[in-house]
């Protein structure tokens, strides 16, 4: 199986990853993501802005995201949990709860 080859950002994300103040992504219905491999990032109309060195990839619940992205030593933007979850759900159509599983993607701009 191949792995994805890109993620998709909403453009309000563009410019903190690009300044380096957004170093990860938290998705809910990610696939196979590999260490050590290269992802562009597009916005949602597919326009490629960066690319992406993946650094770590870790799977947490939604209430334990926060301390995995503090562990991994990444940023995000969201400061709690329920801050994580409305962003989330802003993509997710309400779909995410604490209990849900989520992929964070740690990774380095080029």
């Amino acid at each position: 199986m191949s792995g994805r080859d890109h993620l998709r950002f909403d453009e309000k994300y563009v410019e903190p990853l690009l300044d380096g103040e957004k170093t990860t992504a938290v998705r809910h219905d990610l696939g196979e993501v590999k260490v050590g491999g290269y992802l562009t990032a597009e916005t949602h109309d597919g326009e490629r802005f960066a690319t992406l060195y993946v650094e770590a990839v870790a799977t947490a619940h939604v209430s334990d995201a926060i301390q995995a992205i503090e562990i991994l030593r990444g940023s995000h933007g969201a400061e709690s949990t329920d801050e994580l979850i409305e962003s989330l759900n802003e993509h997710y159509d309400g779909a995410v709860t604490e209990d849900s599983i989520v992929k964070i993607v740690k990774f380095e701009v080029l």
